[in-house]
């Protein structure tokens, strides 16, 4: 009866349990295709009707707002689906947004990811070194990560890889990240494992869009007492290649508004900028205003390395349509009408400014500049590449009248010229206070690049500072010029002083062209009599004045060429006082030279900090001084390769240095006659004669630029005393591919010198992506010098040449003497014969 029982029981539960199974495999099975079709969001469903998926509306999600009900409520559900062939009356119906849109059938996109990594050494001067050590009890030091205006962050994670000393002591000395002021991590400094990595997130709330201000600081101890905070066993060194910062977010929709451009295309220091800038004719205005608005694309992103990509706008290629990312449109109304609903325009308007966001990627603009007739296409761009103040927010600005102005030799908001003394806020430093043990501060000058340094010529600082009492003897103000150290200020004045006027020399041959940078940094003790006492930090102050003073020597604009490094640190000679006799010049108006020529523009307006107004792109270079050609090898002419350092044509030639150091003999003293012929004419070569004469092995030879590029300046073979700058490759995409990795590669571009720069990817690990040389032998000069100061240079320079000109000047103050007593004795005594 028993077994009967449970028989039955057994039974009826496995009949229940059948009946419970099937719905519950029904609901798993339901919810996994739930879930499948929201991890497809955004996909276009492979099981949907034919009807379906042709008449899904265009727009994110939302209905067209004249689409037809049937087509509505034909919509598929899931937002996000592309339509993949919606009918042309939609397509119609939703292009024509009130003139905001580009003509074309938007496709759903949603706010797009964004996810970049970068190392720490990206965020620091270009001389620190891969290492940062901090040293003494405490040390910091700030990297300023900037958050995109377009980005709308989720995450940003910090990772840290250090290596302390093994002598500090673990329960005391610590790690400490800030953001903005605000801590957010720390960590022991461990003497056991000195070498670490810590990965930590910066919280949301304490970041901010545009730069934000990461410290990492350190305490560092190695007694419990007794203790020299100066000690050499205190450090930490940071690798700043390996440590990088992270960012992730989403772009935000691009806001309609003229006034957001500037943070639009402001940069973040994360990677370059890619921007389409589409043209509509090749005539000269054309030309001349792309060049203006690359060079305002440059200026308004400050950070990154802008790069052009150009293209033309016409009815065949449909560029607009099939171009992702970044636009930029300029031209006519007339041209420009057919491809974009433009904003209405007023009668007397010289032409509109307009932002918008693209209607198959809101978080992409397009940018127009528009000319209401031909003759104004140039004013119309000037306005975009100088306009930088915030204005209203207006979705279209209508421009009246440009007046652009007077054109100076240098713009850089640190640069000075001859025979003028600045105060330092003139050159945007303001009055600093340095505290602590360690601390720094530093102003820039920017030194034009054909300035001549006579040997006696000194640059002079008068320097107001104060610094606070009490200072132990070997406290001392240490004076960097670009990263070398020049002077040392003693402290030692246990008083404190206030202190005007404290004169500097600096040799202003040691200045090199271009930016200049003087760093101040304090080493402060407090006086105490032994270690074991505790000293007041409080009083280790210095304060250096912004009313301090530098002077720059009288002097003239005269350089020997060719050289390199002066394109490259200032974009000299084509943004000098010679600006207007420059051009880049390119061998074909395709898309791919224009684009570079754009790209090198672009550059050399971000080197000048301003717009180069008279620079432009053109075909033909005739009557042009300075001029920047790019080309392909084989469209190089047989002379100009002849007067090349290399001859990169067929059957070429290089020159192969036969001395490790070509100048090893030193410069040969010139004839009597040379140095007159330099006195009467500034533009005779005094380059010595044994340099005249070949120091090279020239082998000829096949040679091929593959994945690379060559820079190569001389002597313009058209235009006496002029500057002409090759920039060549294989084939035109190449050289477009070559001019954008230049732009990257410009910051280290520092120390080349010579006349051939090449570059291009290095195949070899380890191996640099670039090589510079001096390899040919004529040389020229640009500038002038005044004939009697040309007079005193070489009277100091050459003693003998001193001592013969002081022998003439005495016979010629002989023979007057000699002539005026003569004629005195005739008019007072003419019965007395000699």
């Amino acid at each position: 009866m028993r077994k009967m029982l449970m028989g039955m029981v057994l039974t009826a539960t496995l009949l229940l349990g059948g009946m419970l199974f099937v719905p519950l495999v029904n609901a798993v099975e339901g919810a996994a295709e739930l879930g499948l079709a929201s991890s497809n969001a955004g996909k276009p469903s492979e099981a949907a009707p034919e009807a379906v998926q042709a008449e899904a509306p265009s727009d994110t999600g939302k209905p067209a707002e004249a689409a037809p009900e049937a087509v509505q409520a034909k919509a598929p559900s899931d937002t996000g689906k592309p339509a993949e062939a919606a009918p042309e009356a939609v397509q119609e119906k939703v292009s024509s947004d009130v003139g905001k849109r580009v003509k074309t059938a938007p496709k759903t996109v949603g706010i797009a990811d964004w996810e970049e990594q970068a190392p720490l050494q990206r965020f620091t001067s270009s001389d620190q070194g891969r290492f940062l050590f901090l040293r003494q009890t405490q040390a910091s030091h700030a990297f300023q990560i900037t958050v995109p205006y377009r980005v709308a962050a989720s995450s940003m994670l910090v990772h840290l890889e250090f290596t302390n000393s093994n002598a500090l002591l673990a329960n005391r000395s610590q790690i400490v990240l800030r953001i903005n002021g605000g801590v957010f991590a720390q960590a022991h400094l461990d003497p056991i494992f000195p070498d670490s990595s810590v990965d930590v997130r910066v919280p949301l709330t304490s970041l901010k869009s545009g730069r934000n201000t990461l410290t990492v600081e350190v305490a560092q101890h190695y007694l419990m007492e007794c203790e020299d905070p100066g000690s050499p066993e205190l450090w930490t060194s940071i690798d700043t290649q390996k440590s990088y910062v992270k960012l992730t977010g989403q772009l935000k929709p691009i806001q309609e508004q003229f006034s957001e451009v500037d943070r639009v295309l402001s940069g973040s220091g994360w990677k370059p900028q890619d921007i389409t800038l589409f043209y509509t004719n090749t005539d000269k205005d054309h030309l001349h205003a792309g060049t203006l608005i690359s060079q305002g694309l440059a200026l308004k992103n400050k950070e990154q390395t802008t790069m052009i990509h150009s293209k033309l706008l016409d009815d065949v290629s449909n560029g607009l349509q099939q171009t992702q990312g970044d636009v930029v449109i300029f031209g006519t109304r007339e041209e420009l009408e057919k491809y974009i609903q433009l904003p209405i325009a007023k009668n007397d308007a010289l032409g509109q400014m307009f932002i918008q966001a693209r209607a198959d990627d809101p978080t992409h603009f397009v940018l127009g500049v528009v000319s209401s007739t031909p003759t104004g296409m140039t004013q119309i761009a000037k306005a975009f590449a100088w306009s930088s103040a915030p204005i209203q927010a207006l979705d279209v600005v209508q421009v009246y009248n440009v007046q652009a102005p007077t054109e100076k030799s240098y713009t850089s908001h640190v640069a000075v010229v001859e025979g003028y003394e600045y105060k330092l806020s003139q050159l945007a430093y303001t009055t600093t206070t340095l505290k602590g043990l360690v601390d720094q501060t530093h102003f820039d000058v920017w030194i034009p690049a054909d300035l001549f340094a006579e040997s006696h010529m000194n640059i002079e600082m008068k320097l107001h500072f104060s610094y606070g009492a009490s200072l132990r003897a070997d406290s001392v103000l240490n004076m960097f010029h670009n990263g070398k150290f020049i002077r040392g200020i003693s402290l030692a004045d246990q008083r404190g002083l206030s202190i005007a006027d404290y004169l500097i020399r600096v040799p202003l041959a040691s200045m090199k062209p271009g930016l200049n940078r003087f760093e101040f940094q304090s080493r402060m003790y407090a006086y105490t009599p032994s270690n074991c006492t505790t000293g007041n930090t409080e009083n280790l102050l210095f304060t250096l004045f912004d009313d301090s003073t530098i002077s720059i020597p009288d002097t003239s604009r005269f350089v020997a060429m060719p050289e390199i490094n002066l394109f490259t640190e200032t974009a000299f000679p084509y943004a000098g006082r010679s600006a207007k006799e420059s051009l880049i010049q390119v061998t074909t108006l395709s898309d791919a030279m224009l684009g570079s020529a754009w790209t090198l523009a672009a550059r050399l307006a971000k080197i000048r900090e301003g717009v180069i107004e008279p620079l432009t792109v053109s075909l033909d270079a005739a009557g042009y001084k300075n001029v920047i050609r790019l080309s392909t090898i084989h469209e190089i002419p047989a002379s100009w390769w002849e007067k090349a350092p290399i001859n990169l044509g067929d059957k070429g030639f290089i020159n192969h240095p036969t001395l490790a150091n070509p100048d090893i003999l030193g410069d040969k003293i010139g004839t009597w006659r040379l140095k007159f012929a330099r006195l009467l004419d500034a533009s005779v070569s005094d380059a010595p004669a044994y340099l005249k004469e070949s120091q090279y092995t020239r082998i000829r030879q096949d040679v091929k630029l593959l994945n690379a590029a060559a820079l190569l300046q001389m002597e313009n073979p058209e235009y006496p005393s002029g500057t002409l700058t090759l920039i060549v490759s294989d084939t035109e995409d190449e050289l477009e591919r070559a001019i954008q990795r230049l732009s990257v590669l410009w910051g280290d571009l520092s120390s080349v010198h010579g006349d051939l720069l090449i570059w291009g990817v290095s195949t070899k690990q380890g191996q640099g992506d670039y090589w510079s040389a001096s390899l040919h032998q004529r040389h020229y000069h640009i500038g002038t010098m005044p004939r009697w100061q040309r007079l005193s240079y070489f009277a100091i320079q050459y003693p003998g040449f001193l001592a013969t000109l002081l022998f003439i000047m005495f016979m010629t103050m002989a023979l007057i003497t000699r002539w005026g007593l003569l004629l005195y004795r005739r008019k007072e005594h003419p019965g007395i014969e000699p």
